[in-house]
């Protein structure tokens, strides 16, 4: 139906990431501030082909009930077309218009406006950016406000793809589909500001200090390689933010994800830095779509496009990387 052999879409994936049917059957999760580091292979085309998809644009689109009000999102630059996953050939809610959705509430650095057809932060250019691979013009991208978990448990979805900070374990593959992985998750580093301000980014060593870690990360064996005293296992990372508030620990690993929007703005923590995912593949953030989307292998191919051509990273460093949470070592 959608022109794409399973050869062709197996060829899109990189190493050990699902396409198309075998997206719907795996999931894992993590927290980074830096794109997928899997590579996909060159059978994506080529990247130095015209970035105008010669396809004829399809008729201007009704405006669907779910279609937002705001703001179209931005035109961004695009990949030639993926064979078979043009915006004339890919059913969607409304012909010829892409619907994302995302959560009521966009926070930064994801969205940095409540208005995500802004394009301004770094899910919304996501978005922006694989929409573009398929084809479709920045008026013809649409957003709809949902219940994210809702969508996840299996409900139907006034979108056609949901975007929304959702890790690879929050998705439950026999209720929904999920595209390659756009962004790696690490864990980061959290402290009060003043004792973070002392820490040494290129050589950080806790000595002394009683670190919690968030049930999830993966990182106790760097902090105990950094002198740490004691490690204290924590349920959630609320749990680990009221202990580092009272004083009870010095230090907090959480998933760099909720470290970002747990402390934003706060003038009495802050994020020192992301850990190195060391020998652990990183956990992704995914797109979510409808069990059985005949849009999620081209949705997949897009985003594994995005990620050989750098634009992932390139977005990742504007809107994330430097100066929110910079490596540590």
């Amino acid at each position: 139906m959608l022109g794409l052999t399973m050869a062709a879409l197996s060829a899109c994936a990189p190493g050990g990431q699902p396409t198309g049917s075998q997206v719907a059957s795996g999931g894992a999760d993590i927290s980074s501030a830096r794109p997928s580091t899997n590579r996909a292979p060159s059978s994506l085309g080529d990247t130095t082909a015209s970035r105008t998809s010669s396809a004829a644009p399809p008729p201007e689109p009704a405006a669907g009930p779910n279609a937002s009000a705001m703001t179209p999102t931005p035109t961004a630059a695009t990949a030639a077309a993926l064979p078979g996953c043009t915006a004339t050939m890919l059913t969607t809610r409304t012909a010829g218009v892409l619907t994302f959705g995302t959560g009521p509430a966009p926070d930064p650095p994801w969205f940095q406006s409540a208005n995500p057809g802004s394009g301004e932060g770094f899910e919304a250019a996501v978005a922006v950016a694989v929409a573009a691979v398929l084809g479709f013009s920045s008026e013809r991208v649409v957003w709809a406000a949902g219940d994210s978990a809702a969508a996840l448990a299996g409900a139907p979805m006034p979108f056609d793809v949901l975007i929304d900070q959702i890790r690879e374990g929050a998705w439950d593959p026999a209720r929904t589909d999920a595209s390659s992985g756009y962004f790696d998750l690490t864990d980061a580093l959290v402290m009060p500001t003043a004792e973070g301000a002392k820490i040494n980014q290129r050589g950080v060593r806790l000595d002394g200090l009683i670190v919690g870690a968030v049930t999830g990360t993966r990182s106790e064996a760097w902090v105990r390689e950094r002198g740490a005293r004691q490690i204290v296992p924590l349920a959630t990372a609320r749990e680990g933010l009221d202990a580092l508030a009272a004083g009870d620990i010095d230090a907090l690993i959480m998933p760099t994800s909720q470290a970002l929007r747990d402390t934003a703005g706060s003038a009495t923590l802050t994020i020192v830095g992301q850990l190195p995912a060391g020998q652990w593949q990183p956990e992704q953030l995914r797109l979510v779509l409808a069990k059985g989307s005949p849009l999620t292998p081209c949705v997949s191919a897009a985003v594994d496009r995005l990620r050989v051509e750098g634009t992932l990273a390139d977005l990742a460093s504007k809107w994330i990387s430097t100066p929110l949470a910079p490596p540590l070592s």
